[in-house]
């Protein structure tokens, strides 16, 4: 068992921090021998919190602001990001890229249980649960790093689009081309799939995948594709396991604690269909994050989200985000249940069924809002709808790494497509819809040891 822990230890936090899809441990490794072990790796800390590399995409997106000297107190690589330039990281070794690390942890135990004769139909089962685990921890890992480093998916490209590069196996020293977009996309949908035949239909934690968190993450993925038809199809799947949404007008709402600190660990908030955490920067968690004054305002008097996501710094006026689902300082990343809510009455709307839309907002902001005070909203057109929609999206989801995502994805509708701007000691800067600088590039370290071709930036 000393070493097993020895190897969770090098596989969680790599032993280099060089070559992130090639580096190979340079130290003799056990292997671990059973089902349980490979279980063990999969149930790893590390495995969850911080694992997604959406954070990325949070600092670029437009929830939050800064003050001048908040900015020139984060590192370099972060005032970069924050103001969408060029070239972002400047040789700077960055957390999102190594997320590979999960991905090969993942495959070390697809791989390594494949290799086990199950001896009863009680190991079979537990079997199963690995493998499920380990394809949906690498479809959920290859989907974040494809919206942050890859291109996003347009439906009439999508087949020549640089995406990410793949891995499929546990081979350190196997070279990676980048895939196209659209092949990143399938091979994520086919473990999703897989993962969802083998995993149970809810989990005992909600710090292992179930399929319930797989038909969710299908939601999500074909969301981002832009295929309505199957994205409500996989929400539908998903809320037909469990609905159950969480009545805020329970919560106990203090000062400036947390609203959700009672649902950390092991008493998991409901609506969290899967723990993953976004990978942790103080600037996301601190009180110094300014949320953005429209997206505060766009929250009614009596809508309990108001002081459930954000507290007021009483010094400098403002408000800062407190929503964290986790309890803790970590923002989750999903999937939720209140986001399949979301994503079906999205579709519906699109599908031209604007009253089964209205329900479902219905269902979702009667938990949100101040008992016996909602007043359902009834939009004139579809175009209204979806704008109404849209915006409570936006307001549901605040800071939970999607919003990125969701531009990447609107701005491709003219009647979507914002601008982004940010001003810093008295200089405007820009992210204008469809941008190159909606794709980070690939870190310099990584193109050292592996010549990938890399992405255009303006």
């Amino acid at each position: 068992m000393k070493q097993l822990l020895v190897l969770i230890f090098i596989l969680i936090t790599g032993t280099s921090c060089k070559k992130y899809l090639e580096e190979k441990p340079d130290i003799k490794l056990a292997v671990p021998g059973s089902i349980d072990e490979y279980q063990q790796i999969l149930d790893a800390s590390t495995m969850i919190t911080a694992i997604s590399p959406a954070s990325l995409g949070t600092i670029a997106a437009d929830e939050f602001y800064i003050t001048d000297q908040t900015f020139n107190a984060q590192t370099a690589d972060i005032r970069n990001e924050y103001t969408w330039q060029k070239d972002p990281f400047q040789g700077i070794i960055i957390p999102e890229w190594t997320k590979y690390q999960y991905i090969y942890t993942a495959n070390v135990a697809l791989e390594g249980v494949s290799n086990i004769t199950a001896a009863n139909a009680r190991e079979e089962e537990a079997k199963n649960r690995v493998a499920g685990h380990a394809l949906f921890i690498r479809a959920y890992l290859h989907y974040h790093l494809e919206e942050i480093f890859g291109k996003p998916y347009k439906p009439a490209s999508a087949a020549t689009d640089a995406g990410i590069p793949l891995r499929l196996n546990a081979l350190l020293s196997e070279r990676t081309p980048r895939s196209t977009v659209k092949q990143v996309f399938e091979q994520i949908i086919s473990d999703l799939n897989q993962a969802a035949a083998l995993l149970p239909a809810t989990a005992l934690t909600r710090n292992r995948p179930s399929q319930q968190a797989c038909y969710a993450m299908l939601s999500r993925i074909y969301l981002t594709m832009q295929n309505y038809e199957q994205a409500k199809a996989f929400a539908d799947a998903a809320l037909h396991i469990n609905a159950t949404l969480y009545d805020y007008n329970n919560l106990t709402i203090t000062g400036t604690a947390r609203a959700f600190a009672a649902f950390a660990a092991p008493n998991d908030f409901v609506e969290v269909l899967y723990a993953a955490t976004q990978q942790h920067y103080n600037l996301l968690t601190g009180s110094t994050l300014i949320v953005d004054s429209t997206l505060y305002k766009s929250y009614a008097t009596n809508d309990i989200r108001k002081t459930a996501f954000f507290a007021r710094n009483a010094s400098a006026g403002t408000y800062y985000y407190r929503g964290q689902y986790s309890g803790l300082s970590a923002i989750g990343n999903g999937p939720f249940t209140d986001e399949m809510y979301l994503n079906r009455a999205e579709c519906l709307v699109r599908l031209n069924n604007t009253e089964a839309a209205m329900k479902d907002m219905d269902s979702l902001l009667i938990k949100r809002h101040t008992r016996n005070t909602y007043i359902p909203y009834k939009p004139a057109t579809q175009a209204e709808a979806l704008r109404y929609v849209l915006a409570e999206r936006k307001k549901e989801l605040a800071l939970r790494g999607l919003r990125w995502a969701d531009l990447r994805r609107l701005n491709q509708e003219t009647t979507q497509a914002v601008t982004l701007r940010r001003v810093v000691a008295g200089r405007e800067y820009l992210l204008l819809p469809n941008s190159n600088n909606y794709t980070y590039p690939i870190p310099q370290e990584e193109l050292q040891h592996n010549p990938l071709p890399q992405n255009e930036r303006d």
